[in-house]
């Protein structure tokens, strides 16, 4: 999840005690904090990959700062004041929500704000002001809920803080009195992104994870929704499973890892065996590789990549470049645990025999199946 937050003061009350050209005063002002930006959700393996959620959402709260204030420094004829405004107290904003879903509550601590401020006179004893500064304060999130949506399952993450950055700007007017002046003002404060990744990395699930439909349930339901040809991918490999994704209404098939012991095919031999004795159980799905899903042998890197302690997988094609220098050297080691050794469920099915050749036995197989 990321939020960039903004945060509106409206000061209705400013309060000081001036000595010299030096003020002092207490400040209440009413905020309101916006969130804005999107949440990716996760696969049931903690990979990201899901679809990304735009959010929004704000909140108001009440606070109290400090401020200590010099004045007098004249620049062309206008007078500008340089100042420190501290918010010694923990403000809560509770459950901020975004519409998408999502809520949290958000603490803001430990903010403050170096600023200048120009002023100009208005009449008597009143003035307008500019101000812009430099913001800094610790902002934690907690008690993250994501609510079902069509991307993925209820949830609640763990809580999140950091310390962010932000450029204040503001207006106001100020009216002078015989022991410090009274204020008005409004303020905006940008601050930089902040971003949550779940706590326990499994919590909300993508629907390409979670629902992982047979071959022999996709195909006739698609078959009955579209009137354009269907080609059936995933899992078949021999003459058999070409015939009855023929018989369930499918125009062509594709197949993948029937192919891959075939000499064009040109993988390691490390890879090629290991095919060839892999059963559907022994196979696995994952992103840990590229970023985006993929049916891989149980190899030891990736089973580890499932585990809940495991790392999220960046996004396609980050993944894939972080897992390159992994995969060439297990690729030229023969090692298969570092290999990116893609299999299907009907791995074992698969011949080593001429590209060519395989198509002309598995046509001929599926036609005497199918008459």
């Amino acid at each position: 999840m990321k939020r960039l937050i903004t945060a509106i003061i409206a000061s209705f009350f400013v309060g000081s005690f001036a000595l010299a050209e030096t003020s002092v005063g207490i400040k209440a002002s009413i905020a309101n904090m916006d969130a804005s930006g999107s949440h990716t959700t996760n696969s049931s393996s903690g990979a990201s990959g899901g679809d990304a959620v735009n959010a929004a959402g704000n909140a108001d709260f009440e606070l109290a700062s400090f401020f200590i204030e010099r004045g007098g420094l004249d620049v062309n004829g206008i007078n500008f004041s340089i100042g420190l405004d501290v918010i010694p107290f923990t403000a809560e904003v509770d459950k901020l929500g975004g519409g998408d879903g999502t809520d949290a509550t958000v603490k803001v601590a430990d903010v403050f704000t170096l600023y200048i401020q120009p002023t100009f006179n208005a009449a008597n004893d009143t003035s307008v002001f500019l101000k812009a500064g430099y913001t800094q304060g610790d902002v934690e999130i907690s008690d993250i809920t994501r609510q079902a949506t069509t991307a993925g399952t209820a949830s609640t993450d763990g809580n999140t803080s950091k310390t962010l950055e932000g450029f204040m700007v503001g207006l106001g007017v100020q009216r002078n009195l015989d022991m410090g002046f009274l204020r008005l003002e409004a303020t905006m404060t940008d601050f930089d992104e902040i971003s949550h990744t779940n706590s326990n990395s499994k919590v909300v699930k993508a629907d390409a994870d979670m629902n992982m439909i047979g071959l022999l349930s996709l195909v006739p339901a698609i078959c009955d929704a579209v009137n354009v040809p269907v080609v059936a991918s995933g899992g078949v490999a021999d003459s058999r499973g070409i015939a009855a994704a023929l018989t369930l209404g499918a125009s062509a098939v594709e197949i993948g890892t029937g192919f891959l012991r075939c000499p064009e095919a040109a993988i390691s031999k490390t890879w090629a065996d290991a095919i060839a004795r892999t059963k559907p159980e022994d196979t696995i799905v994952t992103r840990a590789f590229s970023g985006r899903l993929g049916r891989s042998i149980r190899t030891k890197y990736a089973i580890a990549s499932v585990s809940d302690e495991a790392p999220i997988p960046a996004p396609y094609p980050i993944q894939r470049n972080l897992t390159k220098a992994m995969r060439d050297n297990a690729s030229k080691e023969n090692n298969l645990d570092g290999m990116q050794a893609w299999a299907g469920q009907s791995s074992s099915l698969a011949q080593s025999i001429p590209a060519g050749e395989l198509v002309d036995r598995l046509w001929k197989g599926a036609v005497e199946l199918i008459n």
